[in-house]
């Protein structure tokens, strides 16, 4: 009886009835352990055991939990996304293990390898063995297979200890460099040099020699070399090109993979001259992590990666006699891309080759403005100034009102806000030039002071020996008959602009002002400390009140744009929609300013499609205008919506909505009467939207007090946000590019640095 409440026999109890059925002991005391093992063990919990070590199913289930629990336990307990990616990660390193034991000598991509039948006893040691060296050791799981997939590339690249494993946002962005070259014609790419510094096992060279390969052959003279620091990374990557089939490093060879340091200038020489000159693409994959986040990464990179490879620092034995800059950099690891922006302009190592940027490096998290900065400050001072683009186009912003009979009223606030509005884009326009001449002013005597004290050497970088020009050359985004400047004088403190809106004699009537004006394109940007990033745009901005009643708006807007706007008066068609056919007649470029009952004053909101709302003004100009009605997945694109949150459909006009308030219910005369009994009529809108403005409602109109939250406030940026997103959609197709930008990985973190 005792013996059936037992548990499981231990590890002893089994040796000992082990030992006694091999030497054929028929004692009592094998007898005795014989019973008391097929007793304290159910039938179930038998099946178990030998399901365990005869079937793959059990041991899979166990060996996923086991790593399921590894990864979990690196990962951040608060966010669901990683828990789960943690998961699905454990079990796919599993399903690799396994196709691996199953077949070694195939790739893991190779789906024809999954065989059906059962593993071996020495599959399923090596299969526990690789699990513990994951779980217990943190050895990655790459290492033990000892190849990793990249790309396009055929066979896996062969990986080993201490080198670093290449990272999926590595192939995203090189994948992303093969695509642009790609792209060129074959005269183009058989003259390409391209060099990869610290290559690693070499995965971006071979991705990339491997594109030009395919599409060029191996008779071709470009060039693709590969070099890195470490013997043990150039041996790998030496491994790695004879693997996939390319002769390296002779005379007729188009792929060379080197050992040299990014830091001797000798050795940069000697790659130019294998490559038969200066290079058109710099690629890397630089060390870029400081030193102080060394301890927060995983064990399995610590303990198995090279941290030469990871670590940002040029030479940590030579710290203390190192400069300040160096000492800056080497903390915050960016002594490698320091690196990469000095050779940049170095002419022996580096050229333009059109339209392939010059350089595509990889950075870490956070390090984004950092590395865009280190070649914004290497840059000569000459390229520093802001790009201005000019827009040839005419925008046309439209006050609606009652002007002649009721000026100053509520229905006519979009008139109201008109001339103040005049003041505040000539105000923003003095003070884009201002501030382009203070940029110029200081980057000349910063080119001085370098050139002076001999931190610049004018011999290796002549364009640094250049003033920076009191002009600016005006690319024009594209052509028409209207003529545009060419030049911006920084010198000219001011145009002479019209002060205020005059008579417009003729059909039209009304009163209008036209304004050659430069807005940029994100004015917080460019007033900041870093305004290379933003884009000035030169445009002609016109103003137009018209004259007539507010249900007669579209006659006078249609009279004005036929007899003055140069798009619309250049053709003799009578309506909007042939006008429409020929290209030249685009309500986009038009903005009205309206009055709006469903907003509280003070309030201003920008709608660009949708119906009138029973505005007799916007219906009138829509119907005059014939303006087609566009879908509402149209509408959606433009990532706006109506008023009451559902997604705009109608006319594709776009309004700033000017809040004017319904009237309040006044207190009715019968109020001593029960609730039941006393009159409810409606309050009268005719009456408030004719009702003139406050004197407190005018002053936040005019901005006489100089509040920051006042309606001339919200319009003006409502309406300088409107033309730049007008005056960036018309010039994109100009093909003008950021010369430092940054790119997003496949997980939208900004990852690598383009320079054109």
């Amino acid at each position: 009886m005792l013996t059936r409440t037992l548990k499981a026999p231990t590890s002893s109890t089994r040796k000992a009835l082990h030992f006694c059925s091999k030497t054929n002991l028929g004692s009592q005391l094998g007898q005795q352990l014989a019973i008391f093992t097929s007793s304290s063990l159910s039938s179930s919990a038998q099946t178990r055991i030998h399901a365990f070590w005869t079937t793959d199913e059990p041991l899979l289930r166990a060996l996923r939990r086991r790593q399921e629990s590894y990864r979990l336990a690196q990962t951040s307990a608060r966010k669901k996304s990683d828990r789960f990616d943690a998961v699905q990660l454990a079990k796919s390193e599993i399903r690799w293990a396994v196709q691996h034991v199953r077949t070694p000598s195939l790739p893991l991509s190779d789906t024809s390898s999954k065989k059906k039948n059962g593993l071996t006893r020495d599959q399923r040691r090596r299969l526990v063995w690789m699990t513990r060296q994951m779980t217990r050791n943190n050895v990655p799981l790459s290492y033990l297979l000892g190849s990793v997939p990249f790309g396009s590339l055929k066979n896996e690249l062969t990986v080993r200890p201490p080198v670093l494993l290449p990272r999926p946002e590595t192939e995203d962005w090189a994948t992303q460099v093969v695509s642009v070259l790609l792209n060129l014609s074959r005269e183009q790419l058989d003259k390409v040099r391209i060099v990869d510094l610290c290559t690693g096992s070499g995965c971006i060279a071979l991705l990339v020699a491997d594109a030009l390969r395919t599409r060029l052959g191996a008779a071709g003279e470009w060039k693709v070399v590969a070099c890195d620091r470490s013997p043990i990374a150039v041996e790998i990557a030496q491994e790695n090109a004879q693997k996939l089939g390319f002769e390296i490093n002779q005379k007729q060879s188009n792929l060379h993979i080197v050992q040299a340091d990014i830091f001797e200038d000798g050795d940069m020489d000697r790659l130019a001259v294998i490559a038969g000159g200066p290079f058109g693409l710099i690629v890397s994959n630089p060390p870029y992590i400081p030193r102080r986040e060394w301890a927060t990464l995983s064990n399995e990179v610590k303990q198995h990666e090279d941290p030469a490879a990871l670590i940002g620092e040029r030479d940590p034995e030579s710290a203390e006699s190192s400069s300040e800059r160096q000492r800056f950099l080497d903390r915050h690891g960016l002594a490698f891309h320091q690196r990469l922006a000095d050779l940049l302009y170095r002419p022996t190592f580096s050229t333009s080759f059109a339209p392939l940027p010059r350089l595509v490096a990889e950075y870490g998290r956070g390090q984004q403005k950092q590395v865009e900065q280190l070649h914004v400050d290497l840059k000569a001072p000459k390229d520093r100034l802001p790009r201005v683009t000019h827009v040839d186009a005419q925008l046309v912003i439209v006050g609606l009102g009652n002007a002649t009979t009721h000026p100053l009223t509520r229905h006519s606030i979009g008139q109201v806000v008109l001339d103040p509005l005049l003041q505040r884009l000539i105000e923003m326009d003095g003070k884009v030039r201002a501030r382009l001449r203070a940029i110029r002013d200081g980057l000349e005597q910063n080119r001085t002071e370098a050139v002076q004290s001999g931190r610049v050497d004018t011999t290796k970088r002549p364009d640094w020996s250049t003033s920076v020009p009191t002009t600016l050359s005006i690319p024009t985004s594209f052509t028409s008959c209207a003529a545009t400047p060419q030049e911006l004088d920084l010198d000219q403190s001011c145009l002479d602009l019209p002060r205020q809106l005059t008579k417009v004699n003729g059909k039209s009537g009304g009163w209008s002002c036209t304004l050659p004006l430069l807005i940029p394109s994100s004015p917080a940007t460019f007033f900041s400390s870093h305004p290379s990033d933003s884009t000035i745009f030169s445009v002609n901005l016109c103003l137009f009140k018209p004259s007539h009643a507010m249900n007669l708006s579209g006659v006078g807007l249609k009279a004005f744009l036929q007899t003055r706007h140069p798009y619309f008066a250049s053709t003799s068609h009578s309506t909007p929609s042939e006008h429409a056919s020929t290209g030249t007649w685009n309500t986009d470029d038009i903005l009205v300013l309206q009055d709006e009952l469903d907003l509280d004053f003070g309030s201003v909101k920008r709608k660009d499609a949708g119906s009138a709302r029973g505005h007799n003004g916007v219906r009138d100009i829509v119907a005059r205008l014939e303006i087609p009605a566009v879908s509402s997945t149209t509408c959606a694109s433009t990532k706006r919506t109506a008023s009451n949150g559902a997604e705009a459909s109608g006319p594709k006009l776009t309004r700033l909505r000017i809040g004017i308030g319904r009237p309040s219910h006044s207190t009715p005369k019968d109020i001593w009467l029960p609730a039941s009994l006393q009159s409810k009529k409606a309050p009268r809108v005719d009456r408030w939207v004719l009702s003139p403005l406050t004197p407190a409602e005018l002053e936040s109109c005019r901005n006489a007090s100089q509040r920051h939250d006042s309606v001339i406030d919200h319009v003006e940026t409502l309406t300088l946000q409107w033309v730049a997103e007008r005056c960036a959609s018309l010039a994109q197709h100009s093909q003008v590019t950021k010369d430092v930008g940054s790119r997003k990985d496949q997980f939208g973190v900004f990852r690598t640095v383009w320079v054109q």
